[in-house]
């Protein structure tokens, strides 16, 4: 059992007064399983349910709130992205999906149908930073907006990672270029970027014909 801390920022501006907000979390092995919003037991806040597959959220259940303990049900695609978020309506007695999440190729969400409806994890089932816009991958943090990691992975190469950026090439980029032609590796790294890109988001052109 591992408890972390993260004090975020004031709601405020730096010019202005402010309480900065302390949230933990409780850890089981390498998942994330109580959240508290403050740093007594009563400040329980969230109750996280995993499955054994990696990263597989199964249920996020809202504690104390003032009113039911509402629980979200999270269905993720084949990375464990969280996709929509289910919630059940005991007023109809039917469960519906709350909100419905679109992301680019690199985690950024770009359209969802209610942002009032989340929960804490989200691209390929990692923990959201709201405060930094990043993600927390457990041994370093990813940024979607820039598509790169925020450091080197702790194993180094044992991972068998070839491409400049410290991502697995499963692009068939070559490496038998010599160590001076670093720029000529970044450049095909950003062609193969541009190309994933095309795929997330086509461009459709129509033409009339006369």
């Amino acid at each position: 059992m591992l408890l972390y801390e993260r004090r975020s920022p004031p709601a405020t501006p730096p010019n202005r007064p402010g309480t900065p907000t302390d949230t933990f979390w409780i850890y089981d092995g390498d998942q994330a399983v109580l959240e508290f919003d403050g740093d007594t037991a009563a400040d329980l806040s969230h109750r996280y349910l995993w499955g054994d597959a990696v990263d597989q959220l199964l249920a996020d259940e809202t504690v104390d709130d003032g009113g039911t303990e509402d629980v979200l049900w999270p269905l993720t695609d084949w990375q464990g992205t969280v996709r929509d978020l289910a919630a059940y309506d005991t007023s109809t007695d039917t469960t519906s999906i709350a909100n419905h999440k679109v992301y680019d190729a690199y985690g950024n969400v770009y359209d969802e149908t209610d942002d009032t409806v989340d929960t804490l994890f989200g691209y390929t089932g990692r923990m959201w930073d709201d405060d930094t816009a990043l993600q927390n991958n457990l041994n370093r943090w990813y940024d979607p907006a820039t598509a790169r990691w925020l450091s080197e992975d702790p194993i180094g190469f044992t991972a068998g990672a070839v491409d400049p950026s410290g991502l697995e090439d499963t692009y068939g980029i070559p490496t038998n270029i010599s160590l001076t032609s670093n720029r000529v590796l970044l450049l095909m790294s950003d062609a193969v970027r541009w190309a994933a890109d095309q795929v997330a988001h086509p461009t459709i052109e129509t033409t009339t014909s006369r």
